[in-house]
């Protein structure tokens, strides 16, 4: 039958299928717990909270906007939170499908994925903004920054 068809699919893909969900249920897992979902979704989150951060800061910067009108506070803020926005975006993305992959891959969820990914994510951005020494840089911090980050939510 069609229900006994899905669940030897769903097992197949070596999800625990629970016969108290329903097709939708597991499918909907199963898309939610893609590498590419979970990419998508940082990325979805790292723009808001770029663009957030932004114009949060902006509000702090006072000195710099001491005679500007709303108008034009308002026009900068945007500005700038779509650059931030962006950046945080790509950040989020890249970061969060890298440690997925790492994580299917390796079969584990440990700091050591948080890490790798944020060292590797880290070294490209340094090098982008600075050359190889600063690749360095950006892959050391890149990589503590996130591990670190990791070891304390999962302890």
């Amino acid at each position: 039958s069609k229900a006994t068809v899905s669940v030897l699919y769903w097992d197949a893909l070596g999800m625990n299928f629970d016969h108290g969900r329903t097709d939708q249920e597991v499918a909907m897992e199963v898309v939610m717990d893609s590498c590419g979902m979970r990419s998508v979704m940082a990325g979805v989150g790292g723009y808001v909270m770029g663009a957030a951060f932004s114009v949060f800061g902006m509000m702090l910067g006072g000195s710099q906007m001491d005679n500007v009108g709303v108008k034009e506070f308002w026009r900068r803020a945007g500005k700038n939170a779509v650059r931030m926005g962006k950046g945080f975006a790509v950040f989020g993305f890249f970061f969060s499908g890298f440690e997925a992959v790492l994580e299917k891959r390796r079969g584990k969820h440990d700091w050591k994925n948080a890490g790798f990914a944020g060292g590797s994510i880290g070294a490209v951005q340094g090098y982008r903004f600075g050359g190889s020494a600063t690749a360095l840089v950006g892959a050391g911090a890149g990589a503590g920054f996130c591990a670190l980050i990791d070891w304390i939510m999962d302890s």
